[in-house]
């Protein structure tokens, strides 16, 4: 994946109705901002970090 321009990820809905508790980056676990509705996922970098161009890892809960 390309990672985007801004800070914010934009993704389709969990099609399995599940609802996130938390998202942290797997290396070095900064808290990660989401917003999930019905119809999108949104994931956002905290403001000193930045997408790695080669892999960005988020763990969901």
């Amino acid at each position: 994946m390309i990672p985007p321009d801004g800070k914010t990820l934009h993704l389709p809905p969990l099609n399995d109705g599940r609802k996130l508790i938390s998202a942290s980056l797997l290396l070095g676990g900064n808290e990660v901002k989401f917003r999930q509705s019905d119809e999108a996922l949104e994931l956002t970098l905290p403001a000193d970090m930045k997408w790695d161009p080669v892999d960005t890892v988020i763990e969901l809960k």
